[in-house]
């Protein structure tokens, strides 16, 4: 909503769930995590006008099962475990992809349990690991199934701006402020 308050043409790569947006916002439904990597990938690096920032604040699952079972899985059947496989990271895959180019921005978020210096700590780790320009770090019990948030935003050049305790609606002017610098 405040990218598209801003001004900018947004695409809304969503997962299977109800979306009410602005008729304007171009929405790309997909089913699983794989679907939302190639998705976005290919309109972060190969349509013929690539976004500026790619914000990536979605909570893809880490695993995804090795089968799928077409029909339900019956107790007589014995089994009692299912394999996982890795999801592939997508902000470390667009990370990757871009290399040393600075476009487009990537954003992503981090959601940890703990103490703050333990988030501080992890956001930083994956800045570098991943190759972004920017990380929205909070504490769990400070954001789930509340209206308001507090965050910490840690750029590439080190800069680490706490948000305090606010709305989510006022959390993200601040974000796309320090976006709005990285440009």
């Amino acid at each position: 909503r405040e990218a598209y308050r801003r001004g900018a043409q947004v695409t809304l790569v969503h997962g299977p769930v109800p979306v009410r947006v602005a008729s304007a916002v171009r929405l790309e439904p997909v089913i699983s995590a794989a679907e939302m990597e190639e998705k976005i990938s290919g309109i972060s690096f190969t349509e013929q006008y690539p976004p500026d920032v790619v914000i990536m604040a979605a909570a893809v699952a880490d695993f995804r099962p090795e089968t799928v079972a077409e029909e339900k899985i019956k107790k007589a059947a014995g089994t009692n475990s299912i394999k996982l496989l890795p999801n592939t990271d997508i902000l470390t895959h667009l990370g990757d992809k871009r290399k040393d180019i600075r476009s487009p921005v990537l954003v992503g978020f981090a959601v940890e349990t703990g103490e703050t210096e333990e988030l501080l700590e992890e956001v930083r780790l994956k800045l570098e690991r991943k190759n972004v320009d920017l990380i929205v770090g909070n504490l769990a019990d400070d954001a789930f199934d509340k209206a308001t948030n507090r965050v910490w935003l840690v750029d590439r050049s080190g800069r680490t701006d706490e948000v305090h305790t606010t709305y989510k609606s006022r959390i993200a002017i601040k974000i796309f402020d320090s976006i709005r610098k990285l440009l």
